[in-house]
């Protein structure tokens, strides 16, 4: 299993470095990050001598979790918990190897309640509008995240709308992607006036993903040049979408860990996702085809 945040342990480390040798001025920073290049991070000796903390240790456990197999992995993530009871990511591991979604959503839970006790009231204060270039806090906003994707599944939509509106908030840049999935539910229930609101707050947004469902907004309030100019936008972004809407195509049994943007596994990942909105939009899927 791929550990998405073992290039957050490394920067983690390295602010660590740069606290411990008492850097302060822009010119020493940049003079140690130099000093950085060209070097594998694994093997520098940053802290050597010291103690780990608990938490410290606990945030190494997970990051050797996910580099094992899922029973070693959760033999691993159970001594995490012991020394960090709060370690946010040990929840998100545990959610995301576990099959049935219902005991996925709880670990979530746990898990996002785990990173609002380990961030504090006065971080989600001061820091709003700019989370996620906090590193500290980026493990509860991917619970958070999943918490909303789980609910989404169970078809809990305005739970999961009220966590994705959260997560925009927190951090309005949108690094994790929150905008595709709360633009998706937002379709499926027709709000369409917050669609619009969301299309505004992400005007240069142009992935594939992001202009098939815009397009699909346009179609369904009934706006046909809108709707014909983002059809177009996105066949130049990605070519394959209609194939697998159509069934010209199968979708894969799997869906891909990693995508290529334009490429087929992009587009497959999209119509998982996104298929029930075309088909339960009457004239959408001719409109798809049509010049």
């Amino acid at each position: 299993m791929a550990n998405k945040n073992s290039s957050e342990q490394i920067m983690a480390k390295i602010m660590k470095e740069i606290q411990s040798q008492n850097l302060q001025t822009e010119d020493q920073i940049n003079s140690f990050m130099s000093g950085l290049i060209g070097k594998n991070i694994d093997e520098l000796d940053f802290g050597s001598g010291e103690e780990l903390t608990n938490d410290e240790k606990a945030i190494e456990l997970v990051d050797l979790a996910y580099e094992s197999s899922p029973k070693k992995g959760k033999e691993l993530i159970e001594e995490a918990l012991k020394l960090d009871p709060d370690n946010t990511d040990a929840y998100n591991y545990l959610g995301e190897i576990e099959q049935d979604i219902e005991k996925a959503l709880d670990f979530y839970i746990k898990g996002t309640e785990a990173g609002q006790r380990k961030l504090g009231k006065k971080v989600f204060k001061e820091d709003k509008g700019h989370f996620w270039y906090i590193i500290e806090t980026r493990p509860f906003m991917r619970a958070k995240f999943n918490l909303a994707d789980a609910l989404a599944i169970l078809e809990r939509d305005a739970e999961a709308v009220k966590h994705y509106v959260e997560l925009l908030e927190l951090n309005p840049d949108d690094n994790l992607g929150v905008r595709y999935e709360l633009f998706s539910i937002l379709l499926k229930n027709e709000v369409y006036d917050s669609c619009e609101e969301l299309i505004q707050e992400f005007p240069e947004e142009e992935s594939s993903h992001w202009l098939y469902n815009v397009a699909l907004y346009y179609f369904r309030i009934e706006n046909p040049i809108k709707a014909r100019r983002m059809l177009n936008k996105a066949k130049n972004e990605n070519q394959h979408v209609s194939k697998f809407l159509l069934g010209k195509k199968k979708l894969p049994t799997s869906l891909p860990e990693y995508i290529s943007v334009g490429g087929v596994e992009e587009a497959a990942l999209y119509v998982a996702k996104n298929k029930h909105l075309w088909h339960a939009t009457e004239g959408a899927l001719q409109f798809l085809v049509s010049k």
